[in-house]
C-alpha cells in the first residue's frame, strides 16, 4: 500500500503492517483500541480480512493507533442485516477503521487534527486498496458530530447510519440499591426473584481474568456460538476468545453449577467501566434463570469491585431498558470512495430499520391505528 502524504496539521503519521510492531498503548480507555486487541484480531478474527494496516499518529494530546482492516465479509454486518430485515450488499471490500465487533469505535479522536488525519490517510488507503468505503463504526453521538465537523478536503460527506443502542448504568453500592432505583418495580422484583432462585439452585459466580478462564474457554466458545446462532447469525468462532484473553482487563464472569460452566459474560474492565461484551448461555431446562442471574451477579460484582459504570453493551435492547439501563445511540459513518447514491439511500434506510428494531423489536413501521 502506498503511504498517503502527510497533512500540514500533523507531524509524524506512520503505517505499520503488524499490530505487534505498534508503539505501546498510551491512555487508551477502550479495550477495542488497544494493541492487544489488534493482535488478537490478526490471529483469530471472525471477519474475512484481506489485510491489516495500522496508522499511528504521534502528535497532539496523546499518541493514537488506528486499526484499518480491509474486509471482504463481517458476520456482524450480517447480524445488522438480519435485525433490519433488509439486504445491503457492498460492491467490493470495505476498509473498517476498527471492527464492527468493537462496541465503541472512534480510535483517532484525540484531537480534530487526528480525526482529519485518520480520514485523509484512511480514504487514501481505501482508494489504493480498492475498497468501496471507509467505515468508522459505532460512534456515540458526541463523536459523530466531531467526525462530521473535521472532514478534510477531498473526503466526501459520510452516510451516518444508526447501528444500535449501547446500554449503561451508573453503579450504586449494591444490587438491592440498583433494583430499588429501577423504573419498573415489577421487573426489578422479578430480577431479584430470579437471582434468588438461581442461587438457591446452586449457581455460583466465578470471575476469571485472563488466562484463568482457559479451562472453560472451549465450553464458553460453544455456548457463545450457540447463543448467537439462536439470534439469527453465527457471530463468533470457537477459537477467538482465547486470543482475546490477552486484552488488558479481560474477565469471564462465569455462572458455575457443580463445577460446570452453564453461562458467562465475556467482559472487559477498563477506565472504571465493566463492559459485558459477549454472552454464552446454556438454555437447558435445569438453568432457566442463568441470563438474569448473571446480570444481577454482574451488578453485584461491579459494585464490590468499585466499578463506576456497568456497560451492558448492545442488543437485547428492550430487556436492558426494562431493567433500568439507559440506551445511547451508536452511529456508523460510511465514507464512500466514489458516488453511489443508491447505496447511500439503502444504508440510510437500513439505519432507520435498525433504529425501529432497537425501539420496538421489529424493523417494520408500526401501522397507523384507525
Amino acid at each position: 500500500m502506498n503511504t498517503a502524504p502527510s497533512l500540514a496539521t500533523e507531524s509524524d503519521p506512520r503505517w505499520y503492517a503488524r499490530a505487534a510492531d505498534l508503539p505501546a498503548d498510551h491512555q487508551v480507555e477502550q479495550p477495542w483500541h488497544t494493541r492487544s486487541w489488534a493482535r488478537a484480531w490478526e490471529r483469530a478474527s471472525p471477519e474475512s480480512i484481506r489485510h491489516h494496516h495500522y496508522l499511528h499518529l504521534s502528535d497532539g494530546p496523546r499518541p493514537e493507533s488506528i486499526a484499518l482492516h480491509l474486509t471482504d465479509h463481517s458476520p456482524f454486518w450480517d447480524r445488522l442485516l438480519v435485525d433490519s430485515a433488509t439486504e445491503v450488499s457492498w460492491p467490493g471490500p470495505v476498509l473498517y477503521a476498527g471492527s464492527l465487533y468493537g462496541e465503541y469505535g472512534g480510535a483517532g479522536s484525540a484531537s480534530p487534527d487526528h480525526i482529519a488525519a485518520t480520514l485523509h490517510h484512511g480514504m487514501n488507503a481505501a482508494r489504493d486498496l480498492g475498497a468501496c468505503a471507509l467505515v468508522v463504526p459505532n460512534l456515540p453521538d458526541e463523536q459523530v458530530s466531531l467526525w462530521q465537523g473535521h472532514r478534510p478536503v477531498g473526503v466526501p460527506a459520510p452516510v451516518a447510519m444508526f447501528t444500535d443502542l449501547s446500554f449503561t448504568a451508573t453503579m450504586p453500592a449494591s444490587l438491592e440499591e440498583f433494583a430499588a432505583a429501577a423504573p419498573n418495580r415489577h421487573v426489578a422484583r422479578d430480577m431479584l426473584r430470579q437471582h434468588r432462585r438461581g442461587t438457591e439452585a446452586g449457581l455460583v459466580l466465578h470471575a476469571l481474568p485472563g488466562q484463568r478462564m482457559f479451562p472453560f474457554i472451549d465450553r464458553f466458545g460453544d455456548l457463545a456460538c450457540a447463543t448467537a446462532d439462536r439470534h439469527g447469525t453465527p457471530l463468533y468462532t470457537r477459537t477467538m476468545f482465547a486470543h482475546l484473553a490477552e486484552v488488558p482487563g479481560a474477565v469471564m464472569l462465569a455462572a458455575m453449577h457443580e463445577g460446570q460452566l452453564v453461562g458467562a459474560f465475556y467482559s472487559f474492565v477498563a477506565a472504571g467501566r465493566l463492559h459485558l461484551w459477549a454472552a454464552g448461555i446454556d438454555t437447558g431446562k435445569r438453568h432457566p434463570y442463568t441470563y438474569t442471574w448473571l446480570m444481577a451477579e454482574s451488578i453485584s460484582y461491579a459494585a464490590r469491585s468499585g466499578i463506576s459504570v456497568l456497560d451492558a453493551g448492545r442488543s437485547n435492547c428492550r430487556y436492558k431498558s426494562r431493567h433500568g439501563l439507559t440506551g445511547a445511540p451508536l452511529h456508523t459513518l460510511i465514507y464512500l470512495t466514489c458516488p453511489r447514491p443508491a447505496l447511500a439511500s439503502a444504508l440510510l434506510d437500513m439505519g432507520e430499520r435498525l433504529e425501529r428494531y432497537a425501539a420496538t423489536g421489529s424493523p417494520l413501521p408500526t401501522p397507523d391505528l384507525p
